[in-house]
Parts: structure tokens; C-alpha cells; sequence
């Protein structure tokens, strides 16, 4: 996750709805012969296929979703990857890893030990970076050791484990079509692969730290004196800055929040929801996440799914909800004494598995 994003995730939990993980537009996946999807039982982890069959019994103490044919997984508290039978491919030995991104993972030791695995388990990038961001078109961001005291500073490797763009920025993201937003001087730009400004850094607010975020379908938020609006790959203003706060478009359509309210808008920069005091999440085929509540305190919040209409299509009968992928939706269901009741269902909000006690 671009740690970019992920300072915005605080702010997400009182104005995105969905899953706490979820705070950019859901990636394309590469499709599998048959998605499967994890699920908790009695605090152990399995995968159902998408008729709601258990295919891997729950055995590992977590499990993500599969990337590139492999999923990671945590036994006896370190990370491994299986393939889609339930095999383990890279046996559990790293502290820390990610998903799998074109064909490397991110793995990590104790301390500022960051490198990167193939899918054989070899660690084809030695660890040591204090950082190491996942692989996006061919390039990803990483960043150098500290050195008495200071922290390192960040750049782009390539799949060897070369400086493609040297280490010179405070701050630097993931490439989103062609771009990454950069930090220098206390100033945002956008950098081409080349390591050369596409975009100057000009974006600044001292009292904000999230001030550029990453391109999605052809605009990027970014943040003008404590407003936000889009940009163009060139720069240029597409929609001026107006709201307190925007996120990446999805599926044609961008979250925004104005006066303690959400909506979302369309590429001319109309609203094709109103913004109402609701918690929404990004679309994801079709269908976004929304949380209504009564209560000034949310106690009561509960979550259904939004069309592109912005018509109530799933009502709110849930406790949390994560995006659809491949036709299926987590959701949890209910919690009591602790325990989280989940769920899988379609698009029509019936069960397809569960609900079960899980974590």
C-alpha cells in the first residue's frame, strides 16, 4: 500500500466506508481459473471458491487474498505464500511480506531489512532497504538506510535491484500510469520513469501531510492551500480545488468531501451522488459500500452497497462491508463478546457462505 495513502487511513475510518484496508480504488487482478477467497473459522484461515465451497480448510493463523497464483499467509507468526490447492510454495520465514506484484514480493526482517522474493522463495533482492514499496511498472520505491540519525532518503529500483532513479527524494510513492508523486524540499511533484519532473513540485500545505495522490483513470487529486481538486498528467487543473478532501477515481466516478459530507463526483467535476452524512467506499463492479447511522457517537452505524445511481441497492444491515471482486463481497455480520461474525455475498446480498465466528 502506498504509505501515502495509508496516512489518509485515520481520516478513512470516519469517512470511508469499507474495509479498513481499503483506502485506494481496488486493483485489477490478473484472472485466475477460479477466484478464491479467505475466510476465517474459529480464528483459523481458509479459502472458499466462489460457489461458497471450502476448498482449503481454515489452518493458518491469517491468510490475503491470491496474487499472481500465490497468497500469502502467517503460521507461528512469519509470512509464506500458497498456491491455489492449499500447498505451501515459500514456506512461512519472513517477519513481513506483501503480495505478490509483478512477480516479486516484498519481504522483511527485524530492524531496516527490506528486500524482495521471487516466487521460488529466492530472494532475488537482498534486504537492505529501511523501506520497499511493491512493484509497479517495472519500478519501485524504496528507501536507503538511515545514517546517524537521518532517515534515507528514497528512490526507484528496477527488478535487479538497480537505482533506475536515484535516491534523492523525502518521499516517493508507487507509479500510477507512468507517474509517481514525489516529495522534495517540502513540495509535492510527479516524476516519469525516466526520474525526470512530468509535473514540478508545487504542492504544498504545511498543515496537511497527504498533498498529491496517485493518478487513476487520467487525474490525480492533490491538495491547493487546503483544498483539493484534480490534475492532469501535464499538470493542468481538470476540476479546481473546492473540496476538503478528494480520493482517486474509480470505475468513473471519485469520492469527495465537502461540509462533513460525502458524494461522488464524475470527470467534469458534477456531482453524480450528492453529498449526504454518509461514509461511502470506492466502486468496485458496480457496486460501493455505504454506511448509515443515527446516533452522533455511530454506535449503530451499519453498512450496505450504493449503484452508480447512488440507489440503496443492498440495504444496511451489516457491520462492515469490503469491495466486490469476482461477483462476491466480505462482510461481517455481526460482533458479540469479541467475536466477529463474517460473511461472503453476492451482488444480490445473499449468503454465499457463512455467517461463521471468525476474527
Amino acid at each position: 500500500m502506498s504509505r501515502c495513502i495509508a496516512g489518509l487511513i485515520c481520516l478513512a475510518a470516519l469517512t470511508l466506508s469499507g474495509c479498513a484496508r481499503q483506502s485506494t480504488p481496488p486493483a485489477p487482478q490478473v484472472a485466475q481459473q477460479e477466484p478464491l477467497y479467505p475466510v476465517s473459522m474459529y480464528h483459523l484461515y481458509g479459502y472458499i471458491n466462489r460457489a461458497g465451497k471450502l476448498v482449503i480448510k481454515p489452518r493458518y493463523a491469517h491468510a490475503w487474498d491470491f496474487h499472481e497464483g500465490l497468497a500469502r499467509i502467517m503460521l507461528h507468526g512469519c509470512c509464506g505464500y500458497i498456491d491455489t490447492t492449499g500447498k505451501i510454495v515459500i514456506q512461512p520465514r519472513f517477519p513481513e511480506a506483501s503480495d505478490f506484484s509483478e512477480g516479486l514480493a516484498a519481504i522483511g526482517y527485524s530492524g531496516v531489512q527490506r528486500g524482495y522474493s521471487d516466487t521460488s522463495g529466492r530472494e532475488v533482492i537482498p534486504a537492505r532497504f529501511a523501506w520497499a514499496s511493491d512493484f509497479r511498472g517495472g519500478l519501485a520505491a524504496v528507501r536507503t538506510a538511515s545514517w546517524l540519525g537521518h532517515a534515507g532518503n528514497m528512490g526507484y529500483i528496477d527488478r535487479a535491484g538497480r537505482f533506475v532513479i536515484k535516491p534523492r527524494f523525502d518521499r516517493a510513492e508507487d507509479f500510477s500510469e507512468g507517474l509517481a508523486a514525489v516529495l522534495v524540499n517540502g513540495k509535492w511533484g510527479y516524476v516519469n520513469k525516466k526520474g525526470d519532473f512530468a509535473i514540478k513540485p508545487r504542492f504544498e500545505d504545511r498543515h496537511a501531510e497527504e498533498v498529491a495522490l496517485p493518478f487513476s483513470e487520467g487525474l490525480a487529486p492533490v491538495n491547493v492551500a487546503g483544498k483539493w481538486g484534480y490534475i492532469d498528467g501535464a499538470g493542468a487543473t481538470v476540476i479546481p480545488p473546492r473540496f476538503d478532501l478528494a480520493f482517486p477515481f474509480s470505475e468513473g466516478l471519485a469520492i469527495v468531501v465537502a461540509a462533513d459530507k460525502m458524494g461522488y463526483i464524475d470527470r467534469a467535476g458534477k456531482f453524480a451522488v450528492k453529498p449526504r452524512r454518509w461514509r461511502v467506499g470506492f466502486f468496485s463492479e458496480g457496486l460501493a459500500t455505504v454506511d448509515v447511522w443515527s446516533r452522533d457517537d455511530f454506535s449503530d452505524s451499519k453498512c450496505g452497497y450504493l449503484d452508480r445511481a447512488g440507489k440503496m441497492v443492498i440495504e444496511p444491515r451489516f457491520c462492515e462491508g469490503c469491495e466486490f471482486r469476482d461477483g462476491l463481497a466480505w462482510v461481517m455480520v455481526k460482533e458479540r463478546q469479541g467475536v466477529r461474525y463474517n460473511a461472503y455475498i453476492d451482488r444480490t446480498g445473499k449468503y454465499v457462505w457463512g455467517p461463521y465466528p471468525g476474527d
